[in-house]
């Protein structure tokens, strides 16, 4: 019985160091700077970053279109939301 506990004990154990690999945390910066394809491909390759997403922010329309926000009539700018791990 108590060679089962020791091996529930050290499972445990294991478990909780591999699930705290996991418990990275990101954090997001949002830049808008003119066509936002210019943008992201850069932040893509910076160490740290996980993740690079295209979009809109600000403007007034709820879902825009490309043609409506690069046309000015949504007071939309094209942006990039980036996810990065500060600690890198």
């Amino acid at each position: 019985m108590k060679k089962y506990v020791f091996l529930f004990g050290l499972l445990l154990l294991s478990v909780g160091l591999l699930t705290g690999l996991e418990k990275t945390k990101y954090e997001k910066a949002t830049f808008a700077g003119g066509c936002f394809w210019c943008i992201e491909a850069p932040f893509d390759k910076v160490a740290g970053v996980k993740e690079a997403v295209s979009g809109y922010t600000g403007g007034k329309e709820k879902n825009p279109t490309y043609s409506q926000v690069s046309g000015h009539r949504t007071g939309h700018l094209e942006a990039v939301e980036i996810t990065f791990d500060p600690e890198v």
